[in-house]
């Protein structure tokens, strides 16, 4: 009786208000190629040159199946896509073949992309643009990356070489201009990567390419539609690039990282450098991982429960399961488009809950994205986190998108005073816990 009473002197006094964090933006895919040919199947990298098509390299060729894969994308949930341009200047022999692309390469040795490339890059645009779903528009942004490769990749560069800076930032200067004079004034955002996991990097000339190109561009266009360089994370990889950028006299908003195993781990290690940076603040950007992973969906909300601000996750297209060849080769690509979006979407989030009912036994919740269908209620002991070990289990609750009402059962009222509480949707996407006292 006692506990019963206690627990009505809550209902009276202890009403809460708790934000809980999640995922601020759905994120989407990297658009990467327009076709794989026998590589998609039969993955050889001695096909590679021959097979690979790039996205903006290829898109007049492929335009049915690739504005096909966006709209499926579209319906499935996806707000965000990111658009990847390999580029490299190429042999007079290479443009004597093919003018356009070499594998996944474009052109830039004429220091603005050729017309096809231009022109795709308008279509692609264009139809990202236009596609809807119930008649709004579907896509909200377009990251748009630059990868320099050969020639252009300055991590093989051994001594500085300043003509072929000059090419690049050049190249990347009209192509933004061909990019921005699509989405200026539509409801597309465009976030710029100036150089794909170059971020942090001290391998060749990157630093020091890092410093000038970032130097350049804050001087010409600002930084407000940049996230600088991403990453490929790994430890002090942040520190390294922050402090690079630092020397130039600004850095980023935010933080785009490329992820795939460990990601928890590699999360948490940068949410650490980036506070010990001065920059706890700074929302980060999943740019690559893995299509539609259980393991690495569950990775990310672990992060996201330890305090690490995420803004969006962007697929690449590759699944997990299909990472390597038989030899131990990357397979890099197991389907042209990843257009399906089981995960990475909102957590559910729980910000606000109170105790009620007619016994004064119940408990509401009140947030966002709890449920679509049924959830599932899970109660741990008050040290949950040191014994991850659940007390008991109350499935099959039905529940609303934005509300649930659940009991607390009998049996943990009489024997505890206070208990954790997690609500975990259909999707196994967990809140961050409740915790509750009587």
């Amino acid at each position: 009786m006692k506990k019963i009473i206690l627990f009505t002197l809550a209902l009276i006094f202890h009403t809460t208000t708790q934000a809980l964090s999640g995922l601020t933006e759905v994120g989407g895919s990297n658009l990467v190629v327009a076709d794989l040919g026998r590589f998609l199947n039969e993955p050889d990298q001695s096909d590679w040159f021959q097979e690979v098509k790039p996205i903006l390299g290829a898109y007049h060729l492929y335009k049915n199946q690739i504005d096909s894969a966006i709209a499926t994308a579209c319906q499935n949930g996806q707000k965000k896509l990111a658009v990847f341009m390999w580029y490299a200047p190429m042999s007079t022999e290479l443009k004597n073949s093919n003018p356009v692309w070499f594998g996944h390469i474009v052109d830039s040795s004429t220091y603005r992309p050729h017309n096809q490339v231009e022109q795709n890059t308008r279509n692609l645009i264009r139809q990202i643009k236009g596609t809807q779903k119930n008649n709004q528009p579907c896509f909200n942004e377009i990251q748009f990356r630059f990868a320099g490769q050969g020639d252009a990749d300055p991590s093989a560069w051994t001594s500085w070489n300043e003509t072929q800076f000059q090419q690049n930032w050049i190249f990347i200067y009209n192509t933004r201009q061909i990019v921005n004079s699509e989405t200026k004034y539509s409801h597309i955002k465009v976030r710029y990567d100036l150089g794909v996991e170059l971020g942090g990097s001290s391998v060749g000339q990157s630093r020091a390419y890092v410093q000038k190109l970032w130097g350049n561009y804050v001087y010409t266009f600002g930084a407000k539609d940049t996230y600088g360089f991403s990453i490929a994370m790994a430890h002090e990889r942040v520190t390294h690039y922050f402090n690079a950028l630092a020397e130039m006299g600004s850095v980023p908003d935010e933080l785009a990282l490329d992820i795939y195993d460990d990601a928890d781990i590699l999360l948490q290690q940068a949410q650490k450098e980036l506070q010990a940076l001065g920059y706890s603040k700074h929302p980060i950007i999943i740019q690559e991982t893995y299509t539609s992973s259980a393991e690495t969906n569950q990775q990310i909300q672990t992060a996201i429960n330890a305090g690490v601000n995420i803004r969006t996750v962007m697929q690449w297209p590759n699944s997990k399961e299909h990472v390597y060849l038989s030899n131990g080769q990357n397979r890099h690509f197991d389907r042209v488009v990843a257009t399906d979006f089981l995960y990475y979407q909102h957590w559910p989030t729980i910000e606000k809950f109170g105790y009620g009912g007619p016994d004064n036994k119940s408990v509401w919740m009140a947030g966002s994205h709890l449920s679509s269908g049924t959830c599932q209620i899970t109660f741990f002991d008050e040290h949950w986190r040191q014994q991850h070990t659940p007390i008991q289990k109350v499935p099959g609750f039905q529940c609303a998108e934005a509300f649930i009402i659940f009991r607390i059962p009998d049996a943990i009222l009489n024997s505890m005073n206070a208990v954790n509480v997690v609500v975990s949707n259909e999707l196994s996407q967990w809140t961050n816990p409740v915790t509750l006292r009587w």
